[in-house]
């Protein structure tokens, strides 16, 4: 079986679910020696690889970090509001 056969046949399947990390690690990596870069973001708990952004210095991880805290910021904000209010509701005439 050919590398291209075996990426179309990969390719169509859903990415793995994974849980919010509490510990990320980040580590670049070179494809082509000096010539293309990437960098790799784990999380440490599990060994699991997260992300694969392109590009390898600071202001790709900085994007990809702010773009991943804001998501998780407001999932966790919206949580607590919803249980600020069923507990202020509970109080309420």
């Amino acid at each position: 079986m050919s590398r291209t056969t075996l990426l179309r046949a990969v390719m169509p399947l859903p990415d793995p679910a994974w849980t919010v990390p509490r510990v990320m690690g980040a580590d670049d990596f070179a494809t082509r020696r000096g010539q293309h870069y990437g960098t790799v973001l784990i999380d440490c708990e599990t060994g699991q690889p997260l992300d694969l952004p392109s590009g390898r210095d600071a202001p790709t991880l900085a994007g990809w970090l702010a773009g991943w805290l804001a998501g998780w910021l407001a999932g966790w904000l919206a949580g607590w509001l919803a249980a600020q209010a069923s507990r202020f509701r509970d109080h309420l005439p």
